[in-house]
Formats: C-alpha cells, sequence, structure tokens
C-alpha cells in the first residue's frame, strides 16, 4: 500500500523539528526554566483602600428583572513583587447568605498602583427583599499559605429597584 504525500511530509515535518531542539544538536534553544507557581511569592502594599460607597444591586429591565450586583474597585500600591502573589477581594452579603471573591495574580512587572476589580453577581427577585444590606469587603494577599489583610470594611450594599 503506498503512502500519500502529505503523510510523508507530516512525518519529516516531525522528526525534523525534533531533531533541530534536541539537546544534543541543540540547534534551536528551548527554555527549561521551572514553571510559574502561582499563588507562591510576596508583595509589599502601602495605600491599601475599599471603597466606602458604590456597592449596589440593581434591578434588571429584562423579563427575569435579576438584580446585578455591581462593586467598585478596591486600590492598593504594590512594590518588591516576587514570584506570584494573588491579591484576592472578598465580599460577604451575610443577609443574602452570599460570599464571593475574585483573584488577581501578580508578577514583578506589576508594581506600582494597583486597582482590583470584583465581577459581579446576579440574584433571582424573590431573593433580595431589602432596601439595603449590611456587607463586609475585604482585600487580602494570600501568598506561601499565609493571608495578610490588607484592608477590611464594612460597607452597604444599596438595593434599587
Amino acid at each position: 500500500m503506498p503512502l500519500d504525500r502529505s503523510v510523508l511530509l507530516a512525518v519529516a515535518v516531525v522528526l525534523a523539528g525534533t531533531l533541530a531542539t534536541a539537546p544534543a544538536l541543540g540547534l534551536f534553544a528551548v527554555p527549561s526554566g521551572e514553571a510559574a507557581t502561582y499563588g507562591e511569592g510576596s508583595l509589599t502594599a502601602t495605600d491599601a483602600a475599599l471603597p466606602d460607597s458604590g456597592f449596589t444591586l440593581d434591578r434588571g429591565d429584562y423579563d427575569a428583572r435579576a438584580y446585578h450586583l455591581t462593586v467598585p474597585a478596591a486600590s492598593a500600591t504594590v512594590t518588591e513583587v516576587t514570584g506570584h502573589p494573588r491579591v484576592v477581594y472578598k465580599l460577604r452579603i451575610p443577609g443574602l447568605g452570599w460570599t464571593s471573591a475574585s483573584t488577581t495574580f501578580l508578577a514583578s512587572a506589576d508594581a506600582g498602583a494597583r486597582s482590583f476589580t470584583f465581577r459581579g453577581a446576579t440574584f433571582a427577585p424573590d431573593r433580595v427583599t431589602r432596601d439595603s444590606y449590611d456587607a463586609e469587603a475585604v482585600l487580602l494577599v494570600r501568598a506561601g499559605g499565609e493571608k495578610h489583610v490588607l484592608a477590611r470594611a464594612n460597607v452597604t450594599v444599596e438595593v434599587n429597584s
């Protein structure tokens, strides 16, 4: 059974690539460094701030009329970033029995003034029964199995029907 030219060409390309990157020949350098370990590392943070307003549950205009949670960005100035520490922006609304967090992994190039955003959430209309909810916002760093709180604030989530 004769081999198709395209099969022979594919085999030749694979063999040529394997030989060209083989350590014995060293025609092309392929990086062999360690993979980045996300969540490991450290940073120094100053001027960490959580907003004291702007947390809202806004009722949608569509048939479901669900409420969309809007959370304003937190901020901090980060320096001395080593590895890939993660900054966690957490919001807890006890009256809704709800907690969630958004995570940002940093690298040394991310040093400087930073904003940390929180992805929104959606709530069924029958779940939102008050005009406002007390909540706790936290900005923290998790790295090397440790947690360091940068800022913590009690905030009010306003409901807009």
